[in-house]
């Protein structure tokens, strides 16, 4: 179970800092993404919004409308919705050989122009029109690929979904790629299987984006989930923790520690978690400053 992170107010070591106000619902608000999915509409490119199993879904003056002509185009925009999608167990196999995670495997016997993709998606929060893209290309360069689009729906927080598809593409696979997007109403999402360096290049541009015109700002949340409720605890108790720590001038969390906690293992969930978040950061005279916060936690085994 997820811990819960009340609206209240963090504080700093220096006065100077004022209050952050951190609301979970903020962090999944939807924003513009790295990549916006379109699909020929009539004579026009239209955003895919949400997918029901392979069918594309756009809005047109309002109204839903389904589109099968699937004439898909990946553009490149300016951020990610801020919301990590975790992904595990993916496995992609093409031609007559199969790649999986765990190394190569010769046990699925596959012809060219056909592929198997599954994968098991967790969030953690809950999500509407959720849908994958999947992009099929000889290496991440390739400006040229096969685009397949799977809908999701919805996912509970923290409530695994899993995903198995076997399908013929009308291309040759043997020797190409697949690079996963997923999206949330329309919105690329980051998820867990993205290199470490580009999640962290994406997080390091949507922060200067925030700050680049700011004069005074303070301290606030731009990306971050919110710990597991810890099994160490067996009594399955309510409880708390709060958690000090800083924050550099471009957002990353550092020096965290338990300020107090209900019970220990509550303090340790708490500081593991706040070690992934990201911040938007303190501002003075336009420029981006180093500051100190605390933040509580909230751990009830039935949320």
């Amino acid at each position: 179970m997820p811990a819960r992170v009340e609206a209240m107010r963090a504080w700093s070591r220096s006065p100077r800092l004022a209050g952050l106000l951190l609301c979970l619902g903020a962090l999944a608000s939807p924003l513009c993404a790295q990549s916006l999915l379109y699909v020929k509409n009539g004579d026009k490119l239209s955003l895919v919004r949400r997918a029901e199993d392979s069918v594309p879904f756009v809005l047109d003056d309002g109204k839903w409308v389904k589109d099968v002509d699937n004439a898909f185009v990946l553009k490149a925009a300016d951020d990610y919705m801020p919301v990590m999608i975790t992904v595990k167990n993916r496995y992609f196999g093409r031609g007559k050989r199969a790649i999986s995670d765990s190394g190569p495997s010769n046990a699925l016997q596959l012809y060219t122009g056909r592929f198997v993709f599954s994968a098991d998606f967790e969030s953690p929060y809950p999500l509407d029109d959720v849908f994958l893209v999947l992009e099929l290309k000889a290496n991440e360069e390739d400006e040229g690929g096969t685009l397949y689009l799977w809908g999701l729906g919805h996912l509970d927080a923290h409530r695994v979904r899993s995903v198995s598809l076997d399908r013929t593409v009308n291309r040759t696979l043997t020797g190409l790629h697949c690079f996963l997007h997923v999206f949330v109403g329309g919105v690329e999402a980051l998820n867990s299987r993205m290199p470490a360096n580009r999640q962290a290049a994406a997080l390091d541009r949507m922060v200067a984006s925030r700050v680049a015109s700011v004069r005074d700002g303070d301290l606030r949340p731009l990306f971050g989930s919110p710990p597991a409720y810890p099994e160490a605890v067996a009594a399955r108790v309510k409880g708390q923790a709060v958690v000090s720590f800083r924050v550099d001038a471009r957002g990353n969390v550092f020096d965290p520690e338990v300020a107090s906690a209900t019970d220990p293992a509550f303090g340790l969930a708490a500081v593991d978690a706040i070690r992934q978040w990201r911040f938007v950061p303190r501002v003075r005279g336009g420029v981006p400053v180093e500051s100190a916060a605390q933040l509580p936690f909230i751990f009830d085994p039935q949320s």
